[in-house]
């Protein structure tokens, strides 16, 4: 088995409950971004922080892969947590309101990777050694959901259990990002392939759907799929909804450079973010383009995390930017080294 008994040792999370950080203030930010985010994007200021101390468990959480941190924050982006990892690249939340983590390490972008569950708190649950890891989810919040490339140039879709138990959903040449639902686990491909497998273990479904897909995410109905293809320039990517039998019930051009989908959790929305540039934009029911065009304050901002309101995070260097259902800036924080994944903890 390819894993080892997740009990205390070298490079196991450790984890401290902390008082409000004082680098949320507009001066630090206006330090780091010229006083445009603590002015034009009304940062948490120092006194704020005073008057409404953070509290509660992580409602969100990020991955600063630079500081060697997973940072847990509250509802107000409040800093209520803080776990030592590894340069962790990749996080996905649990239903028990614990993680699924992937540590680089001093394997960078190539591997090998380290596969890690932690409970709420932090504590180590199981580890599984392996090699580059391409995407992490999870089954609708309890397995992990992994695709790795291998030596060689092989890539493995896994599920792995709370155990750390391992197994292999499919091994192609081509699988690049990872969806799953109710026992159903969509694969895509650098290659343009959809492969549905499950829920029964012979069951698979596949669809050409050309380009290269470079993300896939639950949508909002049963048996629904988001799918981005990020090949091309802006104008060639496409932002489809998918049914059941993996047909479109619609597609359109994202006209954006995006890397990844932020969903917007039970809603026909979807918000994407322009990895090259300084904006974002939110599709609605049909692909019609419900704000087309949201200036971000900060280029290199990509993965995002969705409210059920329609609000949204992005991750950025050194910072989250926070826009309202409307598109408006609204108080984020900053005084991250390098966030590279964030996600809502989405279950009570």
């Amino acid at each position: 088995m390819e894993t080892q008994a997740g009990q205390a040792q070298a490079g196991q999370a450790r984890s401290e409950r902390r008082a409000p950080p004082r680098w949320g203030s507009a001066a630090a930010l206006g330090l780091l971004f010229g006083g445009f985010l603590s002015v034009a994007w009304g940062e948490v200021s120092a006194s704020e922080l005073d008057a409404k101390p953070a509290s509660g468990p992580p409602h969100l959480w990020v991955a600063d892969r630079d500081a060697g941190v997973l940072v847990g924050y509250d509802r107000d982006l409040l800093e209520v947590l803080r776990i030592a990892q590894d340069h962790p690249v990749e996080l996905a939340v649990r239903v028990d309101r614990g993680l699924w983590v992937v540590n680089a390490g001093e394997g960078g972008s190539t591997g090998p990777h380290v596969l890690r569950r932690l409970d709420a708190d932090g504590k180590l649950g199981c580890e599984v050694a392996l090699e580059a890891v391409l995407d992490l989810e999870t089954l609708e919040g309890r397995d992990a959901l992994v695709v790795e490339l291998r030596p060689g140039g092989a890539r493995r879709v896994l599920r792995v259990a709370d155990d750390g138990a391992i197994a292999t959903v499919e091994t192609s040449l081509d699988a690049f990002c990872v969806a799953g639902r109710r026992g159903q686990v969509l694969v895509g491909g650098q290659s343009g392939e959809l492969r549905l497998h499950g829920p029964g273990p012979t069951d698979l479904r596949e669809r050409s759907f050309g380009g290269l897909i470079g993300d896939l995410a639950a949508g909002p109905e049963d048996g629904s799929w988001w799918v981005l293809d990020c090949q091309g320039g802006p104008n060639a990517h496409r932002l489809a909804l998918l049914g059941r039998d993996l047909a479109s019930r619609w597609q359109v051009s994202a006209g954006i450079a995006a890397l990844h989908l932020a969903e917007v959790p039970g809603a026909e929305q979807v918000w994407l973010c322009d990895a090259s540039g300084s904006f974002a934009r939110r599709f609605g029911p049909g692909g019609v383009r419900e704000l087309s065009y949201v200036p971000l304050p900060l280029v290199g901002a990509d993965r995002g995390a969705a409210r059920a309101d329609g609000s949204v995070l992005f991750a950025a260097p050194g910072a989250l930017v926070h826009l309202d259902a409307k598109g408006a800036p609204v108080p984020g924080q900053g005084g991250l080294e390098f966030a590279v994944d964030l996600e809502f903890v989405r279950w009570p």
